[in-house]
């Protein structure tokens, strides 16, 4: 994580952010979160096809590190080398306002339609303590005067889907070997899905789920699925999930 750095200029970077969304009783509030090449993509299409067969709508944001550096983005991650520490708390500060004013629109506009809804965000406040040392991490919450009790707030239900260097790591370097933006090797990806982990340990109502080689994929999107569901009530618990 490199040596402990201070966070001199937070207050330039500093945000005002709302204890949890405003939001009515219909509207369900869901971070889908993980390491590299887990499935989130596949399970957003999964569960969402089960959500509006009974009845929901569904709104999902974009994952804001995407809106940020893949083109026409245009934006440079700064890395954790000591020498860049105030560029990468310039650069999560404000990753930070744009997730939470993506949350705020989304939930608005779900809001406003009265209808029963699920709001998934891809990725949330919490995954950025991933790429901070935790000297980074207390200044940018002190800076803004927020604890991250109040970001587990913002979401009802956290999903983590762990990457396939977990477990079936053939599967992991073959997706890695078709997507040139996969740069992780299957080592940095368990660090990395280990650190997000981490960070959402807050979390009261957090589901895991992992890989087997005994299982396949679909069995994996299906478990994300029916965690939803017993999240929001719909179905009851199989079995106990893993926290």
């Amino acid at each position: 994580m490199g040596g402990q750095q201070s966070c001199t200029g937070c207050d330039e970077y500093s945000f005002s952010i709302l204890p949890k969304p405003v939001k009515n009783d219909k509207i369900f509030t869901v971070v889908l979160t993980g390491g590299p090449c887990a499935g989130k993509t596949s399970s957003l299409e999964n569960f969402t096809a089960a959500l509006k067969a009974r009845g929901y709508d569904v709104y999902a944001t974009p994952e804001v590190p995407t809106i940020l550096m893949a083109p026409p983005g245009g934006c440079v991650f700064p890395g954790g080398d000591p020498e860049n520490a105030e560029k990468l708390i310039a650069f999560e500060t404000n990753l930070m306002k744009l997730q939470i004013q993506l949350e705020e629109t989304f939930i608005g506009i779900a809001a406003s339609t009265g209808r029963k809804s699920v709001v998934v965000m891809d990725r949330g406040l919490m995954d950025v303590q991933a790429y901070l040392n935790a000297d980074q991490w207390k200044s940018i919450l002190e800076a803004n005067h927020m604890t991250e009790d109040m970001m587990a707030e913002r979401y009802d239900f956290a999903l983590h889907l762990c990457t396939t260097a977990k477990g079936v790591e053939s599967i992991y370097e073959r997706e890695r070997a078709n997507n040139a933006a996969r740069s992780e090797d299957a080592a940095a990806a368990r660090w990395l899905d280990d650190r997000i982990l981490t960070c959402y340990e807050a979390h009261p109502n957090r589901v895991i789920s992992e890989n087997s080689p005994d299982t396949g994929f679909k069995e994996k999107l299906d478990q994300c699925t029916s965690a939803l569901l017993v999240a929001l009530g719909e179905v009851t618990a199989p079995e106990e999930q893993s926290r």
